[in-house]
């Protein structure tokens, strides 16, 4: 008998999939997010549950920020992370 499991969080590199916690137990569905914005959007409406999940998120959140921000503004990269950090510790 295979064991299936499922992760809440998934980092595929350069981007982060979320299981859409609202759906279960019916559905198993995954939203991906590619910046900090989404991310925090996932955890304000509650795609993503629990403490340590939540931690979890907005930490990867700050790494595609990073991601994002550093090559386009290498002088000011820094101030935005920034950004992204407030909007996500909300």
């Amino acid at each position: 008998m295979t064991k299936l499991t499922v992760q809440a969080l998934q980092w595929t590199g350069d981007a982060l999939k979320v299981l859409d916690q609202r759906r279960l137990p019916e559905t198993i569905a995954y939203d991906v997010y590619d910046d900090a914005a989404g991310v925090s959007e996932a955890i304000a409406t509650m795609r993503v549950r629990g403490a340590p999940a939540i931690g979890i998120a907005a930490a990867y959140g700050v790494v595609l920020s990073a991601y994002r921000h550093y090559p386009a503004s290498p002088d000011v990269w820094r101030v935005k992370v920034a950004e992204d950090m407030a909007m996500l510790a909300k």
